[in-house]
């Protein structure tokens, strides 16, 4: 009897970590009063090759992206954002996740013509 109920517990176990969602999302605002050509959002546990990238993004517009992690190695680390606007970018590394799996909160981007202001939110 004790070892169906470890083994019932063992299958539960496995089957809640295994459904874990391994996306990380991030809402977009572009408040830099331009165009801005492109974005692009990578992880830096695929040394930054696994990104999502977002195209012509009008002044005021706001855009929700999620960023695939399914197949980063289990390790920490963090989020990148480069921002292309009239033939120059913008680069800021920010946010943190663990073990290869985002933390479930959505990353707010405010892209501004002087900055890029990032917060997390756990809604």
């Amino acid at each position: 009897m004790k070892s169906l109920n470890f083994l019932a517990i063992s299958v539960f176990i496995l089957c809640f970590t295994s459904c874990t969602e391994k996306k990380a999302s991030f809402k977009v605002t572009n408040n830099s009063n331009e165009l801005i050509d492109s974005i692009e959002i990578s992880s830096s546990g695929s040394e930054y090759l696994t990104k999502s990238v977002l195209i012509n993004i009008k002044n005021r517009e706001v855009v929700k992206i999620e960023l695939d992690m399914e197949n980063l190695p289990k390790v920490d680390g963090n989020y990148q954002i480069e921002v292309f606007s009239n033939n120059s970018s913008e680069l800021k590394t920010f946010g943190y996740y663990s073990n290869g799996v985002p933390s479930g909160s959505i990353h707010l981007i405010d892209i501004k013509s002087d900055a890029i202001e990032i917060t997390e939110s756990f809604d």
